[in-house]
C-alpha cells in the first residue's frame, strides 16, 4: 500500500475519516462534480461522491519516530512506527494501526536528554538527589525516586531551555484581554502580562506586596484561556493558600490536590460534580465579547490611575520626611524668613530659593565685589526685585534653607492635592471595583461555556490520574502540589502549560528541576532578598564531590550555591524579572528600615504612619555575658517581664517570637507555653505577626546571627510593631543588626544623638543637583572644581570592596550648626563661629542608615589657607569646635597627595574597623 497518499471521505457527522486502507478505486470525474469510489469489500460496485466530500492528499514528509513524539490533546502518544505528515493532517502508524490527527490538535516533541552536554548534567542533579534527598520508609532517596520518571526532556519543556544555557526564551503575544477579579496595581499587572509573553517570567518581593495575589490572578487568565496550570511549592501550607483563596471564590471544583500518595487518596474519595451557579454564568457569545471589551477599555484607564495613585503613596512619604526634616532644621537653626515673604513664597519655586542657598553660599558674609555678577546670574534664573533679593541673600543660608522647606512641602502638599483630585475625580476605588467585578463576570462566562455542557463529571481513578491524564486535566485544569512530588502527581509523560512555584528561594535546584520538566511555560515566584533553601554541611560537601565529578559547565547549576529562584535569575538575565513594588502589610517605619536597607529603596509604601509611637523599639539587656552557646536566658526574662506586658499594655496580642536558635526556640517555647507563637527566623518564613520580637541570643553578633537575609526575614515579618533584644553596644558599622540599631534610634530620638545631630540627605539630594547646574552652567572657578574632585576621591573610596557593603554616604556644604551645634563648652567666638550662617563642613561622610555624620572634610586652597592668614585663623576656630563636638575632621590641601588613604583611614577610625578586616 502506498502510504504516501491518503483518500479522506466526510462523514455524516462532518468529519474527515481516512479510507484510504478500505479503497481499491478512486476515479474523478474528468467533468468535476464527482469521484467515483470501490471499496475492496465490494470491487465491482463505484460509489458516487460530491467533490467537496473527498480529499486525496500527497504526502508532504515524514518524521523520525525515534527523535519525535506527538503529544494530542495534551496527552503524549506511545512511539509510532511511522509518522507522515499531509496538509493538514498528521498519519501516525503504531503497531499496525492508523490513525489520523488534525494538525490543530497535534503538538510535535522532540527529546533533547541525550543531547550533548545535557546528559551530563542530568546525571550530575540525579547522582545529588540521591545523596542529599530525605530517606523513604524503605531507606530509599525519595527525591531520586521522582528522577527515576525523568526518562525524557521535550524540547519545549522549560527543562530543555534550562539545560542550554544562552539559549533563547520562546516568546508568544497575549492570547486575548486579561482579567484581574482578584485585584492589582501596577507592578501586579506588568507581572500578570509578561507571564503570558514570555517562557519564563520571575517574580519576586517581600510578604505584603502580593505575591499570592498575582499568582490567582495567573491562574483565573490561564483558567479562561483554557490552559493548565500547576501550582507548586517546597510545602502544601504555601499551595494550600491559593487553594483556599480560589475555593472561597467557588472555584474550588477546578482544583486537585495531589502531590503525596495520601493527599491522591483524599482527593479520589472527594471528587465532586459541576456547581449550579455555571447555568446562571453562561452568557451568549455577544455578551461575553462586549464584557471582553469593556475590561480592556477599563483596564487601560485604570493603567493611568493606578499610577496615579502610586505617585499619591509618594508624595505622602515624601511630605512626612519632608516635615520632619523641616521641624529639625527649625529646631537647630531658630531660622525664621524674613518679613515680606508671602508673595515670594507664591512667585518662586522650591527650586529658585535652593539656587539662592547656592548663591549666598557663594557670596560669603564678606564678599562684595561679586554680588553684580550673582545679580546677573539671578536674574538670568528670574529671580526678579532687588530690595527683595538683597534682603535674602543677607539673610544668609540657613535662612533660605528654611524658606525652602516651607516652599517645598507647599508644592508637594499642591502635587498631593492635585493626585488626590484626580483620582477622586475618577473615583479610582470604584473603578478598580469595576473592574474585579467584570473581570469575575467574565472568568466565570469562560468556565460555563468550558465545562456548562456537559451533564455528569467523569469520576477518576487512582490509576486513571497516569492512564488518562489528559481526559483529567479537561475536568481539574489546576493542579497543586508539592516540588517533590509534581513529577508524579499525574502521569510523568503530563506537560503543563503554565507552572507556578511559589516561595521558589525556599527550592533547592535538583528539585527544582522536577517541576521546570513538567512545565511548557514556568512563573518562578520569590524574593531572593529572603533566606533560601538550607543546605546542611553534610549534604553540601557530598554535591560538591558531585559537581567536581561531573563538572557541569555552567555555575547556576551549581546544588549548594543555588535556590531554585537564584539559579534562574542568574541563568536567564532576558527574562522578565518583576519587582512588586507596592507593600501593603507593614508599618512605614517598618518599611523603610527593609526598603533602604534590601530593596534599593524601590518599594512604595501603601500604609500609613500615624505618628505611632514605639513602632521599632531595641531593648538592650544590662551588660554581662547572657549568652550560653545558643541560649540566653536573660532576654527570655526581659521577654517576659518588660517586653510582652508593653505590647499587651498597648493592644497587641497577635504577637510571635523569633530566634535564629534553635536551642533559644526550645526555652522560649517552655517559657511562654501555648500562649505565644515561637519559631525560627527560618521557621517563621512566609508568616507574619501583629508585633515580633526578636531574640538575638548572641552576646557579640556573629556572622549566622548577622545574615542579611535572616535579618530581612525577622523584621518583614512584623505589622505594626517590631521589638529587638539584644546585648548592648551591638550598633557598630560592619553589622546588619548594627544598622538596624541605628536606624531605630534616628527614628525613636530624631533630633539629637549626643553631641552630634542627625544630618538632612532629603534636601541634599535636591540641593547638589541645584549646585551642580548652576555653578556648573556659570564655570564656576577652582574652589567648585577641588570640591568636586575631592567628592569624587570620597566615592571612590565608598564604593572600594572594603566599604561597598557598609550604609555610607556623602554630602556637600554642610552648616556647622546642623553638625555641631550641639557642642557644650563652647567659647564665644566659637558659638559665634558655629552660629554664622556661612559656616559649614565642605564635605561630609555619613550613616545612611542612622543619618548621623562620621567624617567631615575640608578642602583646602593653598592660595587661601596659607599660615598667618585671616582664613587659618577661621580654620583653628572649626578645628577647635570639631574636637570639642567628637567629630573627626580632616583637611586635604589642593597641592597635597595620598587623598584616598587618608580618607579611608578617618572612614575605618569613624566605623571602628582595622585595616586588616
Amino acid at each position: 500500500m502506498d502510504e504516501t497518499r491518503l483518500v479522506l471521505v466526510l462523514n455524516r457527522a462532518g468529519q474527515w475519516e481516512d479510507k484510504s486502507v478500505d479503497i481499491s478505486a478512486c476515479v474523478a470525474d474528468p467533468a468535476g462534480g464527482q469521484v467515483r469510489i470501490s471499496y475492496k469489500a465490494h470491487p465491482k460496485r463505484l460509489y458516487p461522491y460530491r467533490q467537496e466530500r473527498v480529499r486525496l492528499l500527497a504526502a508532504i514528509g515524514t518524521l523520525n519516530p525515534a527523535e519525535v513524539q506527538l503529544r494530542v490533546g495534551g496527552r503524549l502518544l506511545p512511539r509510532a512506527d511511522s509518522i507522515i505528515k499531509f496538509p493538514g493532517f498528521y498519519l501516525v502508524l503504531a503497531r499496525g494501526a492508523r490513525v489520523l490527527y488534525a494538525v490543530a490538535d497535534v503538538r510535535e516533541e522532540r527529546d533533547v536528554a541525550f543531547a550533548s552536554g545535557r546528559s551530563a548534567v542530568l546525571d550530575y542533579f540525579r547522582v545529588v538527589a540521591e545523596l542529599v534527598s530525605v530517606k523513604g520508609d524503605e531507606g530509599r532517596s525519595v527525591l531520586a525516586g521522582q528522577y527515576r520518571y525523568l526518562t525524557r526532556v521535550p524540547d519545549v519543556s522549560v527543562l530543555a531551555a534550562y539545560l542550554t544555557p544562552g539559549a533563547p526564551l520562546a516568546k508568544s503575544v497575549l492570547p486575548g484581554t486579561l482579567i484581574y477579579p482578584f485585584g492589582t496595581n501596577a507592578s501586579q499587572k506588568t507581572a500578570v502580562e509578561q507571564v503570558f509573553q514570555s517562557q519564563v517570567t520571575i517574580v519576586q518581593g517581600p510578604p505584603g506586596t502580593g505575591k499570592t495575589q498575582t499568582i490567582l490572578n495567573i491562574v483565573a487568565n490561564a483558567i479562561r484561556f483554557g490552559l493548565t496550570v500547576a501550582v507548586v511549592s517546597s510545602n502544601n501550607a504555601a499551595t494550600k493558600n491559593v487553594a483556599d483563596k480560589l475555593k472561597e471564590r467557588g472555584l474550588g471544583f477546578l482544583l486537585a490536590a495531589l502531590g503525596r500518595r495520601d493527599n491522591k487518596a483524599a482527593f479520589i474519595a472527594t471528587q465532586s460534580g459541576y456547581p449550579n451557579w455555571m447555568l446562571q454564568a453562561a452568557r451568549p457569545q455577544e455578551e461575553i465579547s462586549h464584557l471582553d471589551a469593556r475590561i480592556a477599555s477599563l483596564s487601560v484607564l485604570l493603567d493611568k490611575l493606578i499610577q496615579t495613585n502610586n505617585d499619591r503613596a509618594m508624595l505622602v512619604a515624601e511630605v512626612a520626611q519632608t516635615r520632619a526634616e523641616a521641624e529639625l532644621h527649625r529646631q537647630i537653626s531658630g531660622a525664621s524668613p524674613p518679613p515680606n515673604m508671602d508673595v515670594l513664597l507664591t512667585r518662586w519655586t522650591a527650586s529658585d530659593f535652593l539656587v539662592l542657598v547656592v548663591v549666598s553660599e557663594e557670596i560669603g558674609p564678606d564678599i562684595r565685589s561679586s554680588v553684580m555678577d550673582w545679580i546677573r546670574d539671578i536674574y538670568r534664573h528670574g529671580l526678579s526685585g532687588p530690595k527683595v533679593r538683597r534682603q535674602l541673600l543677607r539673610s544668609g543660608p540657613v535662612v533660605l534653607r528654611s524658606i525652602y522647606y516651607d516652599r517645598h512641602l507647599s508644592e508637594l502638599q499642591s502635587q498631593l492635592a492635585t493626585v488626590e483630585s484626580i483620582l477622586a475625580g475618577q473615583d479610582f476605588h470604584a473603578l478598580q471595583r469595576q473592574l474585579e467585578a467584570l473581570s469575575w463576570e467574565l472568568l466565570l462566562a469562560s468556565i460555563a461555556e468550558r465545562f456548562g455542557g456537559k451533564d455528569t463529571r467523569s469520576i477518576f481513578t487512582e490509576r486513571e490520574l497516569w492512564s488518562e491524564y489528559g481526559e483529567f486535566l479537561n475536568d481539574y485544569p489546576v493542579v497543586l502540589s508539592t516540588t517533590h512530588s509534581i513529577k508524579t502527581s499525574l502521569s510523568p509523560d503530563c506537560l503543563y502549560d503554565l507552572v507556578i512555584v511559589d516561595e521558589a528561594s525556599q527550592v533547592d535546584v535538583a528539585t527544582g528541576v522536577l517541576a521546570l520538566s513538567c512545565a511548557r511555560r514556568v512563573v518562578i515566584v520569590g524574593d531572593e532578598k529572603q533566606l533560601p533553601n538550607v543546605v546542611d554541611k553534610d549534604s553540601r560537601l557530598q554535591a560538591d564531590n558531585a559537581w567536581a565529578r561531573y563538572q557541569p559547565t555552567c555555575p547556576a547549576w551549581d546544588y549548594t550555591r543555588n535556590s531554585l529562584l537564584s539559579s534562574v535569575v542568574a541563568l536567564w538575565p532576558q527574562a522578565p524579572n518583576v519587582l512588586l513594588r507596592e507593600h501593603y502589610r507593614c508599618h512605614p517605619k517598618i518599611v523603610g528600615f527593609f526598603n533602604h536597607k534590601f530593596y534599593g529603596d524601590k518599594l512604595i509604601t501603601m500604609t500609613v504612619d500615624r505618628d505611632e509611637l514605639d513602632v521599632m523599639q531595641v531593648v538592650f539587656t544590662v551588660p554581662g555575658n547572657h549568652a550560653r552557646g545558643r541560649i540566653n536566658q536573660r532576654q527570655i526574662d526581659v521577654i517576659r517581664e518588660e517586653v510582652l506586658p508593653a505590647l499587651r499594655t498597648a493592644g497587641v496580642t497577635d504577637i510571635g517570637i523569633v530566634s535564629p536558635y534553635r536551642a533559644q526556640v526550645a526555652l522560649l517555647r517552655n517559657a511562654f507555653g501555648d500562649g505565644v507563637e515561637v519559631d525560627t527566623v527560618h521557621g517563621f518564613q512566609g508568616r507574619e505577626k501583629q508585633a515580633i520580637v526578636l531574640s538575638t541570643v548572641d552576646n557579640e553578633i556573629g556572622d549566622f546571627v548577622d545574615d542579611a537575609k535572616l535579618l530581612n526575614v525577622a523584621v518583614s515579618r512584623a505589622q505594626r510593631m517590631l521589638v529587638v533584644v539584644m546585648a548592648a553596644g551591638q550598633d557598630n558599622f560592619t553589622t546588619n543588626f548594627g544598622d538596624l540599631v541605628r536606624y531605630i534610634r534616628h527614628h525613636q530620638q530624631f533630633v539629637m544623638h549626643s553631641q552630634v545631630r542627625s544630618v538632612f540627605d532629603l534636601l541634599y539630594s535636591n540641593y547638589l543637583s541645584a549646585r551642580r547646574e548652576f555653578l556648573g552652567a556659570r564655570g564656576r572657578g577652582s574652589a567648585w572644581e577641588s570640591e568636586n574632585l575631592a567628592e569624587a576621591v570620597i566615592q571612590d573610596v565608598l564604593n572600594s570592596s572594603e566599604f561597598v557593603g557598609i550604609s555610607l554616604g556623602c554630602l556637600r556644604h554642610v552648616p556647622l550648626a546642623w553638625l555641631v551645634g550641639g557642642a557644650p563648652d563652647l567659647s564665644v567666638r566659637e558659638r559665634q563661629f558655629v552660629d554664622n550662617p556661612w559656616s559649614h563642613a565642605d564635605l561630609v561622610i555619613y550613616d545612611t542608615i542612622g543619618k548621623l555624620p562620621l567624617v567631615c572634610i575640608e578642602v583646602d586652597g593653598w592660595a587661601f589657607h596659607q599660615p598667618g592668614s585671616l582664613q587659618s585663623v577661621r580654620d583653628e576656630i572649626k578645628n577647635a569646635v570639631f574636637r570639642r563636638a567628637g567629630l573627626p575632621l580632616i583637611r586635604l590641601s589642593t597641592t597635597g597627595s595620598g587623598e584616598s588613604a587618608i580618607i579611608a583611614d578617618a572612614v575605618r577610625t569613624a566605623i571602628g574597623i582595622s585595616r586588616n578586616t
